[in-house]
């Protein structure tokens, strides 16, 4: 009658990152002359192609599990003991970002990274990279204050999958300027005031001044000063970002 097959232990993947690859190969062999292989998968919730050859491919739910594949190959003589792995699955997270991505030097930032997940899973690890700015390297949330336009990446951890993105955070130079004109003037006189300024890269700038009293308008560069008393004025200056 001949002897039924002796299978040779499964090839192919025990951990998956499903995104990655979404449909593994799995093979095998035996002994015996097998004329046929049965595979299948527990929990069935995955999808299986060629599943009665000795190689074959898996589409495993994009979600957080454990798997356990399984073949066994047959011939005239009966069919084989079967042979089984076990297949984890994570899910690679998406990330999104909340907070400001641009800030003026001098200043900073609350940054967020918030991954989409449909496992429920919670137990996710964060890295930002470089470390340059960065109030902290891990967690969801950083404060981020580099002295200049600086690009990061952040990397999401759910078990052995991680997904990384990068970001940018723009740092604004601020304006240098200085006021020339009169400020010591007689009651009724007029003083002229100009701010002049300069920004790298920018040639529009934005002026306000305040308080209003006395001045014949409150922006642009130039404006005229009538005060009937001594009065204190400030200038503002920004490049409109």
């Amino acid at each position: 009658k001949g002897q039924v097959p002796v299978m040779n232990p499964l090839q192919g993947s025990t951990i998956v990152c499903w995104g990655t690859n979404p449909m593994l190969t799995y093979s095998t062999s035996a002994s015996n002359s097998p004329t046929q292989y049965n595979w299948s998968i527990q929990p069935y919730n995955g999808t299986i192609l060629i599943p009665q050859s000795a190689n074959c491919g898996i589409y495993f739910p994009n979600t957080d599990g454990t798997y356990t594949v399984t073949c066994f190959a047959s011939n005239g003589a009966g069919p084989s003991a079967p042979v089984s792995i076990v297949v984890t699955v994570f899910e690679r997270p998406n990330v999104t970002f909340s907070g400001n991505m641009g800030f003026c030097q001098g200043s900073s930032t609350n940054l967020s990274a918030s991954p989409t997940i449909s496992s429920g899973s919670s137990t996710l690890f964060y890295s930002w990279a470089p470390p340059t700015g960065l109030n902290t390297t891990s967690g969801p949330a950083v404060v981020a204050n580099p002295s200049v336009t600086t690009n990061y990446t952040v990397s999401v951890v759910n078990g052995l999958c991680q997904y990384t993105v990068p970001l940018t955070v723009s740092v604004f130079m601020l304006p240098n300027f200085s006021v020339s004109g009169n400020t010591l003037i007689c009651e009724n006189d007029i003083s002229n005031l100009v701010a002049s300024g300069n920004l790298s890269g920018t040639s529009t700038l934005f002026y306000n001044r305040g308080p209003a009293y006395g001045l014949n308008t409150t922006t642009g560069a130039s404006v005229s000063a009538t005060p009937s008393v001594s009065t204190v004025y400030t200038v503002s200056v920004n490049d409109g970002t």
